[in-house]
């Protein structure tokens, strides 16, 4: 695979081609993660108002209380959905589950301090932190290539 930057005054916003001489699963999967990761968002709800919010802002899902909510840089919502429903719709998108309350996106990750105690704390994007349980952590190795 070939991968090409080009800077141009022309290009007003981001271009992106895929070029080959035949659609395969390649190609396909490809152009589905390029969708996913571009095109996706959901809607979630802050008191009375809902936003809509590109998924790639996502820093974290994490369930409270019986409620799911989404972490941004920009403050917290809540969502209908399920912490599993978000964990397969996202998977391709980089989010990686690591407890049973959280699920975090991969490219927000800043640090991982292992401290003293054994627990492992993921430090995040916007000075968001989440816990990573013993369970989930050959999950976690496998999706940062550690």
């Amino acid at each position: 695979m070939v991968v090409r930057l080009k800077i141009a005054p022309q290009y007003k916003e981001p271009e992106i081609y895929i070029c080959s001489d035949k659609e395969d699963a390649k190609t396909k999967e490809i152009l589905t993660s390029v969708e996913n990761l571009f095109g996706s968002s959901i809607f979630a709800y802050r008191e009375e108002e809902v936003f809509k919010i590109p998924t790639m802002e996502i820093v974290k899902i994490y369930t409270e209380n019986k409620n799911v909510y989404v972490a941004t840089t920009k403050g917290n919502y809540r969502i209908r959905e399920r912490l599993y429903e978000m964990e397969s719709r996202l998977s391709q998108n980089g989010f990686v589950r690591i407890s049973n309350t959280d699920l975090v996106n991969v490219d927000k990750i800043e640090r991982l301090d292992t401290g003293i105690t054994g627990t492992i704390i993921m430090k995040l994007s916007g000075g968001i932190e989440a816990y990573v349980s013993r369970r989930y952590v050959s999950k976690i190795k496998k999706a940062l290539g550690i």
